[in-house]
C-alpha cells in the first residue's frame, strides 16, 4: 500500500482501467487516476451475429486458478444451471486447475480447453453461448468487452469494473451478485434465453464498439502527452 500510494504520487500521470478501479486508487492515494479503458481489436474478435441456439455452451475464459475469478461460485452454480438446462456444458479456459472438488455431475459437464493459441480464442467467444465471468473486484474485464465483439453475450458478477460494461438497459448480458452462486446460476439462466434472441448478437457488436480502438485509443495518446508534459 505504502509503495503504491509513493509511486501514484511521483507519477506524472496515474491511469486506472475503469472509474470503479480509479475510485479504488484515489481512496487509497489521495490522486485521482485518468479512466483509460483498455481496447478490443474489432479486427481480431469479428462476431458471429447469429442467435445462439442448441445445447448452451458457456465459456469461462480467465485464469482457472485465480481464486479472484471466482471459478468456484460458477461450478457451485452448475447443479442449479443443469436442472433447467440439462444439456448445458461449461468451457474453461485460461490455465490452472479446477477446484478441488467438483460434484460429478458437474465434472461431466466441463471441457477443459486450456488457453489455446492466441489466434483460437476469438473463435471460442464466437462458438459460446453466453461468456462467464464471475470476478471479484475485477479493474474491467477485457474478455467481456472481447465476448461481445465477437456478439456474444456476457454475464459478470456486481463488482468492480464489471458494471460498467454489463449496463442497465444494453440487453447484452446479466449482471449476477457477488459471490452467490445461486444468483449467478439465474443470470446464467437468463442469458441463456437472451442470447436465443436473434437481435442480440447484433446488440453486443454495438455495445462492444465503445471499447474498439478508434474509441479508446485517443484517450491513450492523450495519457502518454500529459506525461510528456
Amino acid at each position: 500500500r505504502r509503495l503504491l500510494v509513493l509511486g501514484a504520487r511521483a507519477a506524472h500521470v496515474t491511469t486506472a482501467l475503469s472509474s470503479s478501479a480509479a475510485s479504488g486508487i484515489s481512496a487509497i492515494t489521495g490522486r485521482a487516476p485518468r479512466v483509460v479503458s483498455p481496447g478490443v481489436r474489432a479486427d481480431v474478435f469479428t462476431p458471429n451475429i447469429a442467435a445462439r441456439m442448441g445445447p448452451p455452451r458457456l465459456l469461462f475464459a480467465a485464469q482457472a486458478g485465480a481464486p479472484r475469478k471466482r471459478l468456484d461460485d460458477l461450478i457451485a452454480a452448475m447443479p442449479q444451471v443443469l436442472r433447467e438446462l440439462p444439456d448445458t456444458r461449461l468451457l474453461v479456459g485460461g490455465g490452472g486447475a479446477l477446484p478441488g472438488r467438483v460434484p460429478s455431475d458437474v465434472a461431466a459437464a466441463i471441457d477443459v480447453i486450456g488457453t489455446g493459441e492466441l489466434d483460437e480464442v476469438p473463435q471460442r467467444y464466437r462458438d459460446a453461448t453466453v461468456t462467464v465471468l464471475p470476478s471479484i473486484d475485477e479493474a474491467f474485464g477485457l474478455v467481456l468487452v472481447e465476448s461481445l465483439a465477437c456478439g456474444t453475450p456476457v454475464v459478470g458478477a456486481a463488482s468492480g469494473g464489471i458494471p460498467e460494461i454489463i449496463t442497465p438497459g444494453s440487453e447484452v448480458g446479466v449482471l449476477a451478485p457477488a459471490a452467490d452462486p445461486p444468483g449467478l446460476a439465474d443470470a446464467i439462466i437468463s442469458a441463456v434465453k437472451l442470447a436465443s434472441d436473434p437481435e442480440t448478437p447484433p446488440r453486443c457488436v454495438l455495445h462492444a464498439q465503445q471499447w474498439s480502438w478508434d474509441a479508446v485509443g485517443p484517450d491513450h495518446l492523450a495519457a502518454y502527452e500529459a506525461a510528456l508534459r
